[in-house]
């Protein structure tokens, strides 16, 4: 017992010096800051009021920190879930009827997307065209039969096939056959095409691996006369359960 109790009183007098320590460089830390010190005699309620300043003042700049730290978080937010649209060429009339219903229909879903709708006015942009495709997780091409005389959706689709290991790719056949775009010899004698391009052999041959890699991948045929309606709502439905799948892995 005698040994216990003597075991005991060290194992105090240990932890009582731990603490000792630990109080004294807190003291030594604390007091190392700039503070308010009182003056005996002096005016108390004149030393309260500048304390309310000090913090007042000391609280508006964390503020003013933490707007800038914001600021930086909000530069730096990764894009939403963004659905890449490629679809036709000038004077298509999908853009009229099935790309119209087909935009309200990923609105109403709520469904963050781009378009290259304007690529149709202000020219063919590459910077911009990989950074859309970039960004994106869902790729829908949309082929038809302008789509395959037209060199700007040509080359999104070579950017589209080169990002397959990131981005899904699907394919929406409207009103054209899969195996006619996957044979690709109408790009070949499309002279618009070469005169327009200068397309070379090189870049003919990147456009018919692209359209045989895409045209070959699992996607939506559109068979006439069905109805369009249904068609959009089933690929929005598809979409939207991809966008869910590719979220979770």
């Amino acid at each position: 017992m005698h040994c216990w109790s003597c075991f005991l009183s060290r194992r105090l007098l240990k932890d009582a010096d731990k603490r000792f320590v630990r109080w004294r460089e807190a003291l030594k830390s604390i007091t190392g800051y700039s503070g308010l010190k009182y003056i005996k005699d002096s005016n108390q309620a004149l030393f309260v009021n500048h304390i309310v300043e000090t913090v007042k003042e000391m609280l508006g700049k964390v503020q003013s920190s933490d707007d800038v730290h914001d600021r930086i978080r909000g530069q730096h937010i990764v894009p939403q879930q963004k659905v890449f649209i490629s679809f036709g060429g000038h004077g298509d009339d999908t853009r009229l009827g099935f790309i119209s219903h087909f935009q309200a229909g990923l609105k109403r879903s709520g469904i963050n997307f781009y378009i290259n709708i304007e690529n149709m006015t202000k020219g063919y942009d590459p910077e911009e065209l990989i950074m859309n495709v970039r960004e994106s997780r869902i790729a829908l091409v949309i082929f038809t039969e302008s789509y395959l005389s037209s060199a700007w959706c040509l080359e999104e689709l070579v950017e589209i096939n080169k990002c397959t290991m990131s981005l899904v790719v699907i394919p929406i056949f409207y009103k054209v056959e899969p195996k006619y775009v996957r044979d690709g010899r109408q790009v070949e004698i499309n002279n618009q095409l070469v005169l327009n391009w200068g397309a070379t052999d090189a870049r003919i041959n990147r456009w018919k691996q692209a359209l045989n890699s895409v045209g070959e991948r699992l996607g939506f045929v559109y068979a006439n006369p069905s109805s369009e309606a249904e068609f959009v709502e089933y690929i929005i439905c598809e979409t939207k359960r991809t966008l869910a799948n590719t979220s979770s892995s």
